[in-house]
Order: structure tokens, then C-alpha cells, then sequence
């Protein structure tokens, strides 16, 4: 009986040692898993802030477009207000806005018209007075018609002598210099008005395309 005792004895004492180890065993595994829980919540976390502050830039970005955009049309509004003016189309453009007179300037080659004359005078000084409050960029852009035996397109020698010309009117009486004008040659193909004999001594002409420039760099 003392032996049977003791044998019951020594296996409780084994299965006593054998659950304290599996308890063990058991809490050993469980720091493990805490541990890589909180490293897989240190990476969500940061992938979380790094999420956080590329949506912020994008926004960052979008409010900054849509306050140039805003600045933009706000500046095409005041330009397209300011050279309104009887014989003048005002045609506005996302943009710029385009001046296109509504009879020819040059009755023939470079020869300018008195009204064309008047009135590119006229637009000059208010570019002028535009050009203080507001930062443009002005484009003037000489037209021709194709003739037979000329060049039916690629620009000609007449359509940039117009644009020269009419640089000279726009510069007279104001404070611009011809070198505040960027003159280019239309093609013949692109008249401010369709291309019939009806609109030829319409498109003897220049159109002006007026840009907003951006605010001046910071000193």
C-alpha cells in the first residue's frame, strides 16, 4: 500500500510538473504574440500617419489649383471688362481672351486703315493701365489671305509685317515698349472669320490673344 502511495504520488508530481511546463510553454508563447501584435500595430499606425499626411499635400495641391484657376478667371474677367470697346469681338478663352475687330485693319499688304489705327491707339493705352493692376502678356497675331499663285498656308511675310505695324500703334501712346509684344504670323487657313471671298477684307487683319501672367517672383 505505501508503494502504491508513493507511486500516486510520483505521477501527481509529474502531472504536476507537466502542467506547470505547458503553462509555461504556453505563457512563453504568448509574449510572443503580444509582441508581434504591437509591431503589426506600430506599421499600421505609421502607414496610417504616412496616409494621412499624403492626403493633406493633396489637398494641399488641389486648394492651390483651384486658387490660381479662380485668380486666372478672375484676371480673364477684368482684362475681357477693360478693352471692351465698339468695333472690337471679345472672345474669352479658358485661358486668355482674344480681341478680334470686326472690320479689316489693313485694307491692303501692311497698309494700316485710319479706324484700325484708332483703335489699336486706344487698346494700347488701356494695356497700359491694365498692366499696373494686372500682369499680362500680350500676343499679336498678323493675318493674311491666301492669294493665287501665294503660299496657301504656313504664314507669310505680309501677316507678320501686320503684326509689326500693329505693335507700333498699341506702343505709341502708352508706356509699353514693342518689346512687351510678342508678334507671330497666322496661318492663312486660320482668319478670325471663315475663309470666304465675302470675309477676305475681314481677315486682312491682327487679333490680339491677351494672357494673365502669373504674380511676380519673390525678391
Amino acid at each position: 500500500m505505501i508503494a502504491g502511495a508513493l507511486a500516486a504520488t510520483v505521477v501527481g508530481v509529474a502531472l504536476i510538473g507537466g502542467a506547470v511546463k505547458l503553462i509555461d510553454g504556453g505563457e512563453g508563447g504568448g509574449s510572443g504574440s503580444v509582441a508581434e501584435a504591437d509591431n503589426g500595430s506600430e506599421r499600421l499606425s505609421e502607414e496610417s500617419r504616412r496616409a494621412d499626411e499624403l492626403k493633406a499635400r493633396l489637398a494641399a495641391i488641389e486648394g492651390d489649383r483651384a486658387a490660381d484657376a479662380e485668380q486666372r478667371d478672375s484676371a480673364l474677367d477684368e482684362v475681357a471688362k477693360r478693352l471692351a470697346m465698339p468695333g472690337v469681338e471679345i472672345r474669352r478663352h479658358a485661358g486668355d481672351v482674344q480681341l478680334v475687330f470686326r472690320t479689316g485693319v489693313f485694307p491692303y499688304d501692311s497698309v494700316i486703315g485710319p479706324e484700325g489705327a484708332e483703335a489699336l491707339t486706344e487698346i494700347g493705352r488701356r494695356l497700359a493701365d491694365l498692366s499696373a493692376g494686372t500682369r499680362v502678356e500680350t500676343t499679336v497675331v498678323g493675318h493674311s489671305v491666301a492669294v493665287p499663285g501665294g503660299a496657301p498656308s504656313g504664314g507669310s511675310v505680309v501677316a507678320l509685317n501686320r503684326a509689326r505695324v500693329a505693335a507700333q500703334y498699341l506702343a505709341q501712346d502708352s508706356d509699353l515698349r514693342l518689346t512687351d509684344f510678342r508678334l507671330v504670323s497666322a496661318d492663312q487657313r486660320r482668319g478670325p472669320f471663315p475663309a470666304t471671298a465675302a470675309n477676305a477684307p475681314r481677315n486682312r487683319t491682327v487679333t490680339l490673344l491677351i494672357t494673365p501672367k502669373g504674380p511676380p517672383p519673390t525678391p
